[in-house]
């Protein structure tokens, strides 16, 4: 990326495909072989309990509109930018997390 056409560029490095939050959980489950659920918390729910924690009115709507963008789906973008910028398809989200996932050896 340190070449021609470069400059200026915005890249979005993703998978292969987006992935919900319960199709994340369950692979980490299947990795870690324990179970391991996904819950969403309400908004409401959530903003009651900054406000409870006296985080400011803004940063919990801020909190709360990012919240909503990704329940809209506004952050489930696939693209080619890996494989176009590595020249390799990118690794598979249960092979990345099968390796971050690894206990330290000893």
């Amino acid at each position: 990326m340190t070449g021609e056409g470069h400059t200026g560029a915005i890249y979005n490095a993703t998978g292969l495909r987006a992935y919900s939050g319960a199709e994340r959980a369950t692979l980490i489950s299947d990795i870690l072989g324990s179970p391991l659920n996904f819950e969403t918390v309400p908004a409401e729910g959530l903003r009651a309990v900054m406000a409870q924690a006296g985080i400011p009115v803004e940063v919990v709507n801020v909190v709360l509109s990012i919240q909503n963008d990704f329940v809209d789906g506004a952050f489930d973008i696939v693209t080619g930018d890996v494989e176009r910028l590595a020249g390799r398809p990118p690794q598979s989200l249960r092979d990345a997390l099968a390796a971050a996932l690894q206990p330290p050896s000893a």
